[in-house]
């Protein structure tokens, strides 16, 4: 097909070459068939000059003629028309945060790194789609960790409003989990039915901690709970039956009737976790003959 027709050419299509493009500031200039008028050379759309006698108007199924004429009778000249429109599809569609926490969340949930920012790839890919994104993207990697922080705060500040807003009390499960270099970190995960009478849950911290007592959790724990402004909401503590976590309770128990005058009961609000109670039975049950219940009693305090 001649490259200045405008056969299958739509609105969407006509951003995808620079040679399409030019053909949707003609569009304004023109009109569709009119009674016996035909509408179509072979599989090109035939356009009618707008501006021309309508008895008699100027007609072509080529963009390029039909420009010359608008130039040459009417004094009309389209290309500037035709970047005008195109600088304004490619801005007014673009927002700067938008892609950035896009972009940011692409990087985080894929484990991609930073340094992707800078492929000369990656620029080419995101100006294929939008033209006009060139201004809007990061180049330097080390901008990434910077848009990493402030997502970071901006989500935090959306779980910490939630919390405080809930229905119910907040309900804690906490574990800790000892990283591939053998850092321990103390996970605290909230449990609360929210505003909207919905049942939900969220990480609210993961916090470096020196060892597994009662204290060293006591000490992490306080600290998230004070940050997100719950500590009058807590509600029950939910964690494996390891005896550091009875002492965490009883800690919590005293400084809540101290510090908060608020009475806490850690005999009824520590929970063990059901699904480590019943892996220790299903152990004793296979394992009976390998592992005496002492060995189990152990397992249950790491």
């Amino acid at each position: 097909m001649d490259s200045d027709s405008v056969a299958s050419i739509t609105p969407s299509d006509a951003l995808s070459s620079t040679k399409a493009r030019t053909a949707v500031g003609t569009w304004a200039h023109a009109r569709e068939a009119q009674g016996l008028e035909p509408p179509f050379n072979g599989r090109n759309r035939i356009l009618y000059c707008i501006h021309c006698p309508e008895e008699k108007p100027y007609s072509s199924s080529v963009t390029t003629n039909f420009r010359k004429h608008l130039n040459a009778k009417h004094q009309i000249t389209t290309d500037k028309d035709d970047n005008q429109i195109l600088n304004q599809s490619n801005t007014t569609t673009l927002d700067q945060d938008i892609i950035s926490e896009t972009l940011t969340t692409l990087i985080i949930r894929r484990n991609l790194p930073f340094r992707i920012v800078e492929w000369p790839e990656f620029h080419a890919f995101c100006q294929a789609i939008g033209p006009g994104s060139k201004p809007y993207l990061v180049t330097a990697h080390s901008t990434i960790p910077t848009l990493m922080d402030k997502m970071w705060y901006e989500k935090k500040d959306i779980v910490r409003r939630a919390v405080q807003s809930a229905l119910s009390s907040i309900h804690i499960s906490l574990d800790i989990w000892t990283s591939p270099n053998r850092y321990l970190f103390l996970a605290v995960c909230a449990h609360y039915v929210s505003r909207e009478e919905k049942l939900c849950k969220a990480l609210l911290a993961l916090r470096s901690v020196g060892n597994h007592s009662g204290e060293e959790q006591f000490a992490a724990l306080l600290l998230v709970l004070q940050d997100y402004g719950i500590v009058g909401k807590l509600g029950s503590v939910i964690g494996d039956n390891a005896s550091s976590n009875d002492t965490l309770c009883r800690i919590v128990d005293n400084y809540l009737l101290e510090e908060e005058e608020i009475s806490w009961n850690s005999s009824l609000r520590r929970v063990r976790c059901l699904g480590h109670i019943i892996n220790l039975a299903v152990n004793a049950f296979l394992f009976r003959d390998s592992k005496d219940l002492e060995s189990l009693e152990t397992q249950g305090d790491n």
